[in-house]
């Protein structure tokens, strides 16, 4: 894929990364964890749910570590891509209306798989040249509710005066 479209952002379905952590370490706490990293959209955020990892257990820290962030995380997905799904539902969902198209000759197969490809791409081209925003729905329903949470918070004068 790197030599066919350098350009496109190659994201790892973070249920998978999970299924593969929790076959090794087996701890019910790790998922609840793993989540929060994944789902971190700060890097403030992200680095705190990594050191709690660390400090829960290193191997598991080390193996996940190991892990390019930018593959499975949401702070590190590119913001010019209008979805921020985190796991492999729509390839899992897209297979499944293929079931027919399988049993077809070689060359039916892939025309109709063509033409499924291309109708989805004209749809969700069209719904993101829809968007008045510069990102996603889902991203800004959970800025909004930031929003709505930062309404009881309070400044106060640190010792310097800043």
């Amino acid at each position: 894929m790197k030599n066919l479209s350098p350009e496109a952002e190659r994201r790892l379905c973070v249920r998978h990364v999970y299924a593969n952590l929790k076959a090794k370490w087996k701890r019910m706490q790790y998922r609840k964890l793993f989540w929060k990293i994944a789902k971190s959209s700060n890097e403030v955020h992200f680095e705190r749910h990594m050191k709690e990892l660390q400090d829960l257990d290193a191997t598991t820290w080390d193996w996940l570590k190991k892990k390019d962030p930018k593959h499975f995380c949401r702070l590190h997905f590119s913001t010019y891509i209008k979805c921020d799904s985190m796991d492999n539902n729509m390839s899992k969902i897209f297979n499944g209306t293929m079931i027919e198209s399988r049993f077809k000759p070689i060359m039916s197969m892939l025309t109709e798989i063509y033409n499924k490809i291309t109708e989805r791409v004209v749809v969700r081209k069209e719904w993101a040249t829809g968007l008045k925003q510069i990102v996603g729905p889902r991203i800004i329903s959970n800025i909004d509710k930031g929003k709505t949470k930062a309404r009881r918070w309070h400044a106060i004068r640190t010792a310097n005066g800043l």
